[in-house]
């Protein structure tokens, strides 16, 4: 159990409450887990509220002053006593992780807390912009095969909290480490149907927002046909690079069609990343500068910054150079 008296807990806390929660989910309500199952869970897990304190505290770091910018870790204990050193939080909950017992034989209640306590660590990525992902999501299956896979979590809320979150993570990492995983899991209809459940899994509660949740799929699935197509192209032909223009503008279009104020735009950041990484004309490249700047001045997360900077890079590529094979150098977590 952690220690009775944590000073700047509530005040991390309430910063991964108010501003992570909504981000991971369509649409932050009632049955958002991020908020009503991992908060819950972090008071009586030392794993996880480490973890959530180490997310917490990169987020305050980062975004504590918009006039000057970002701030070297060191920075943190001028400005503030009580703050804790993310680098150093960080590190202990690796270090945490790495202590471990036999998962196989743990408890479920200690599965539960490894595998929250990594998947608020990709937030964490998310956050802070950081190119430590692969490793993360490389301890993510590691630590699922030595559980016994994604079945020995059993059922209950913990197990459908984690595991269509885990779905949505294999998806969006998959091209982000390699072409050939990246092809692989986005061909796979097992894998697409696990991520549209995870963004629509809430329709029935919501249905008000039943267009958004339209809206969401059709651009995942247009960024997915993107990826497929591009992926299978070596020496694309003036009608490989007409086609490609095409796409972009039916996703732009789209993605300008979707309502003014309606929950759900958070979602569409890898789609967004996807669907930009394909651009060949300025004014598309323009357009996704822009989407991913609004993104970043709502949430401050840094990895829309390096996803953007990983953009730019992509679009000065060779005119024999696949955009899904660059893609797969990015290293950040962009979702």
């Amino acid at each position: 159990m952690p220690p009775k008296k944590r000073p700047y807990v509530p005040k991390t806390k309430g910063c991964y409450q108010c501003s992570r929660r909504r981000e991971m989910t369509a649409i932050d309500g009632s049955h958002n887990g991020w908020r009503h199952l991992v908060l819950p869970f972090a008071r009586g897990d030392r794993l996880v509220l480490d973890a959530v304190l180490t997310v917490s505290a990169f987020h305050i770091w980062l975004n504590r002053s918009p006039v000057t910018g970002f701030h070297a870790p060191n920075d943190i204990t001028r400005s503030n006593s009580q703050a804790p050193d993310p680098n150093q939080l960080y590190r202990r909950v690796i270090s945490g992780l790495q202590q471990q017992p036999e998962l196989e034989t743990c408890s479920a209640d200690r599965k539960h807390s490894i595998l929250i306590t990594i998947l608020v660590l990709h937030v964490g990525v998310m956050v802070t912009g950081r190119s430590d992902f692969p490793m993360l999501f490389r301890m993510l299956e590691s630590a699922l095969a030595a559980m016994g896979g994604c079945e020995a979590l059993g059922s209950g809320e913990v197990a459908d909290f984690i595991l269509p979150e885990v779905a949505k993570i294999r998806l969006y990492a998959a091209p982000l480490l390699s072409e050939e995983s990246g092809l692989a899991v986005v061909s796979s209809q097992e894998h697409a149907s696990r991520l549209f459940n995870c963004l629509t899994h809430h329709l029935s509660v919501y249905p008000e927002h039943s267009a958004s949740f339209a809206f969401i799929t059709d651009l995942v699935q247009q960024a997915i046909n993107m990826y497929l197509t591009s992926s299978q192209l070596n020496a694309p032909s003036a009608f490989d690079i007409a086609d490609s223009i095409t796409r972009v503008e039916h996703f732009k279009e789209t993605l300008e069609a979707f309502p003014l104020g309606a929950p759900g735009e958070q979602v569409m950041v890898w789609a967004s990343f996807v669907a930009a990484a394909s651009c060949l004309l300025d004014e598309h490249m323009e357009f996704f500068e822009h989407v991913f700047m609004r993104h970043y001045m709502r949430s401050g997360f840094s990895n829309l910054v390096s996803g953007l900077e990983a953009l730019r890079k992509i679009w000065s590529r060779k005119p024999d150079e696949r955009w899904t094979l660059l893609m797969a150098g990015v290293h950040i977590l962009v979702m």
